[in-house]
């Protein structure tokens, strides 16, 4: 049995176009496989990340 849970919010905000770069500090969660979204206007984005420490 798998389960989703957010870990952590990184930018809940309206943002113009542009290019941004937000800083993850995954210290205190587990290694492991995780997922994210983006989400726009046109629709969501979802990718996989594989946290390494």
């Amino acid at each position: 049995m798998t389960s989703s849970a957010e870990v952590q919010t990184l930018v809940n905000d309206i943002l113009q176009p542009g290019t941004y770069e937000v800083t993850f500090d995954g210290s205190d969660v587990f290694i492991r496989v995780y997922f994210y979204a983006l989400r726009t206007t046109n629709g969501v984005s979802s990718k996989s990340m594989m946290l390494v420490k």
